[in-house]
């Protein structure tokens, strides 16, 4: 209902309205309540100075959620270029805004948007108090909807229903916007519950907000409230009460369950994993060409007419093995695999990649490894029966016949195992970017 009066939706337009306020000079942010993420996710759509972000939400699964699309987007926004080029870090928090954190000390602006309404009305108070009063950020962003405005909204969904929408209000009271909200504040109760805190903490504020207009009644849908500190450094702040420093213990998200949830740090090199990939092909290619280009041709005397000798011919190729067919068509396709994948990586800037790239990489890479694997041992079996044959068997040794073959033959599968190291810890750091442990008071979208 909400959403549908309004172009862009409001959720939308609160995110924009916050965004030209980070927009200053700031080097870190913390979201309070981030929900689903839709402020912390648009902040890498706009060029800032933010080096750290941070969100807070007593949600598991919402921080799930978010940690996912947040780590998407940072390693796939790596072109020099992306509005995101400057965040360096970010952090998901598992616990309540409500609770002091020390480790939430010391960034410079936090944001709280459409989330107190979904407590109880001092427990607001106290979320000011800890965040004013200990946090001290600089500056602090708060959303929320305005009460007078449901009767326009509710007049507005009635319309399609009632022939006569006034009567239906005036018979009834406004509802609040969502079930979830314990209160709905007016224009005057929300501007009496924000100067408090101002002047308790020294702050000064400025009210405004999306959806309708401040000279027309009732005013805005959403009323915002920006928090400005024009007082103590909050190092001096923290001194001067002998706050509980970072590296000790802390109130609300201590505890084991509620530590750091997902953190993501800008690669200090892009370029590693590229690396890797490409000594990996090139091993695994090295191995393929040399075995394909492997073979040997030598004379023998089989028999004896007289004293003419009878010579045979005999060629040694890896097609008549089946094990070296086998071990040509692994590391092939390994070598092809490996080289898609830096192709992939280079151009990553020009497409919008999902999530999902995440566990198809890992999985085709753990495909290609086992591959590799499998191709590199069936050789190393048929090697070391060339080499020494099978006295049960009274199968021959030929590599005292076929030496050079053999030899390089060895040289194969040394190249092969080679690019087996190379494609075990690609692999293992394929399957560490699918880490994401799990990152509620907030409905960033009512």
């Amino acid at each position: 209902m909400v959403q549908a009066l309004f172009s862009p939706p409001l959720s939308k337009q609160r995110v924009e309205y916050a965004v030209q306020q980070i927009k200053e000079c700031f080097t870190s942010l913390v979201d309070f309540g981030c929900g689903s993420g839709s402020l912390l996710e648009s902040l890498l759509e706009y060029p800032t100075s933010l080096e750290t972000i941070a969100g807070v939400d007593i949600s598991q699964k919402s921080l799930s959620r978010v940690a996912k699309v947040l780590h998407s987007q940072l390693v796939m926004k790596l072109d020099p270029d992306a509005p995101c080029r400057s965040i360096k870090s970010t952090i998901l928090y598992d616990g309540s805004i409500t609770d002091f954190d020390s480790r939430l000390c010391g960034f410079d602006l936090g944001t709280c948007l459409e989330v107190i309404e979904h407590m109880e009305e001092d427990q607001a108070s106290l979320f000011g108090d800890i965040v004013l009063g200990f946090f001290r950020l600089r500056v602090l962003i708060v959303s929320t909807p305005n009460y007078e405005y449901n009767v326009i909204l509710q007049k507005s969904n009635l319309t399609s229903q009632e022939d006569d929408p006034e009567e239906k209000i005036q018979s009834q009271s406004c509802k609040f916007r969502n079930h979830d909200h314990k209160f709905e504040w007016t224009r005057e109760q929300f501007k009496h519950w924000a100067s408090e805190l101002a002047v308790r903490h020294d702050y000064s504020v400025e009210f405004g907000g999306v959806g309708g207009a401040a000279d027309q009644e009732p005013g805005y849908a959403t009323q915002i409230v920006v928090f400005r500190s024009g007082i103590l450094p909050k190092d001096d702040y923290i001194r001067e009460h002998q706050l509980l420093p970072s590296s000790g213990p802390s109130m609300g998200l201590q505890s084991g369950e509620k530590l750091a949830m997902f953190k993501w740090s800008y690669p200090r090199n892009r370029w590693s994993l590229v690396v890797l990939r490409l000594l990996a092909f090139l091993a695994a290619a090295a191995a393929t060409l040399v075995m394909v280009l492997n073979k040997q041709t030598k004379t023998f005397v089989v028999a004896t007419i007289g004293t003419t000798p009878l010579k045979l011919a005999l060629n040694a190729k890896f097609h008549h093995t089946p094990a070296f067919v086998f071990f040509v068509i692994a590391n092939g396709l390994v070598s092809i695999h490996n080289l898609v994948m830096i192709m992939a990586d280079l151009l990553r800037s020009k497409f919008d990649y999902k999530g999902f790239r995440f566990p198809m990489v890992a999985i085709l890479d753990m495909l290609n490894l086992a591959l590799l694997s499998g191709g590199a041992n069936a050789a190393v079996f048929m090697a070391e029966l060339g080499k020494n044959g099978n006295s049960h068997a009274r199968w021959d040794k030929i590599c005292d016949k076929f030496e050079a073959y053999c030899d390089r033959g060895a040289g194969a599968l040394v190249a092969s195992f080679i690019a087996l190291a190379f494609m075990l810890l690609i692999s293992f750091i394929s399957i560490l970017k699918l880490v994401s442990p799990s990152s509620h008071i907030s409905n960033n979208n009512n």
